[in-house]
């Protein structure tokens, strides 16, 4: 499939990392925020009300710290449910993040996913070829007119 980026831009995945965290837990799945962590979250939380996205969709990754990061936006922005999917872990790939997050963006909503290095920087390559540095509670913002790989533009940094 041959799209042009330019054309039609429908969609919208805000793909953000989560918050800075604690650097020792016995599991690297069960790391949670620092204080700090959470303080910058509740920020970017503040930005996208002020930018005026209106999230329909919030998936998280499973592990603590994007679960933490997912419920502070979802407190901020008034979201009532936090999806979970296995399909945002780091190890993963690039399609199998897209498969997971394809059934719910579409023309009519705005999906963020919470996520982890190094699979938000190889997807956010995958999806718009551009090789963009993200830190902690960093936000992608992608527009797109489908979700697949080349097909989407990186619209800004929050």
């Amino acid at each position: 499939m041959t799209v042009d980026p330019e054309d039609n831009v429908s969609l919208k995945l805000l793909l953000m990392r989560h918050g800075d965290a604690e650097a020792h837990a016995s599991l690297d799945s069960e790391r949670t925020l620092s204080s700090g962590g959470r303080e910058t979250v509740a920020l970017r939380a503040k930005q996208l009300r002020s930018n005026g996205y209106q999230i329909d969709y919030l998936v998280s990754s499973p592990y603590v710290r994007t679960l933490e990061t997912a419920s502070i936006i979802a407190k901020k922005v008034g979201i009532k449910e936090v999806l979970i999917s296995e399909a945002l872990t780091p190890g993963r790939e690039p399609d199998e993040a897209i498969t997971a997050l394809e059934p719910i963006c579409n023309r009519d909503n705005i999906v963020m996913a919470v996520l982890h290095q190094p699979l938000i920087s190889r997807l956010i390559k995958y999806l718009s070829a551009v090789d963009q540095p993200i830190s902690t509670a960093d936000i992608a913002v992608i527009e797109a007119p489908v979700l697949a790989k080349g097909c989407c533009r990186l619209i800004c940094m929050l």
